[in-house]
């Protein structure tokens, strides 16, 4: 029976936003080395020119999902960042405090120049971290709500 409410499911019309979730599954596969460049063309032609959902399931047949994000990548990242953090954090007030000893009002002015620059990017960083981590959470409360029936 649930081959029967699948293949009856596969013949109902897709819209443009399930063609574009679709392609954006492609160019994850992509990027995760799932498939090959000729491969992710063909099949973004096939995902595009989908009338249903069972044509739809045929671009993505065959794909295995590769990890999101690997430990050794996210420490890497992590050791950049607070690389970048203690580099671009530590300069500005180095400049300032050199600029005051050695009486430079000019090489003061340029570190508070930078200061000020550096607390922006912070900010802005902090806000799309937020964001995301925001958008997170909204994604997992609806993804765990059962989908809505077709039509």
């Amino acid at each position: 029976m649930g081959d029967e409410t699948a293949a009856a499911g596969s013949s109902f019309l897709a819209s443009d936003a399930d063609r574009e979730l679709v392609i954006g599954s492609l160019r994850t596969a992509l990027a995760q080395g799932s498939l090959t460049e000729d491969e992710y063309g063909a099949r973004v032609l096939q995902a595009s020119g989908s009338r249903t959902y069972g044509e739809l399931a045929a671009a993505t047949a065959g794909i295995i999902p590769g990890p999101a994000a690997t430990p050794g990548r996210r420490a890497a990242n992590l050791e950049a960042a607070l690389w970048a953090i203690g580099v671009f954090g530590a300069i500005p007030p180095a400049m300032m405090v050199a600029g005051y000893l050695a009486n430079s009002e000019r090489v003061a002015a340029i570190g508070l120049v930078l200061f000020a620059i550096d607390f922006l990017i912070a900010l802005m960083g902090g806000t799309i971290a937020l964001g995301t981590a925001i958008d997170t959470q909204l994604k997992k409360h609806y993804s765990a709500q059962p989908p809505l029936p077709p039509g």
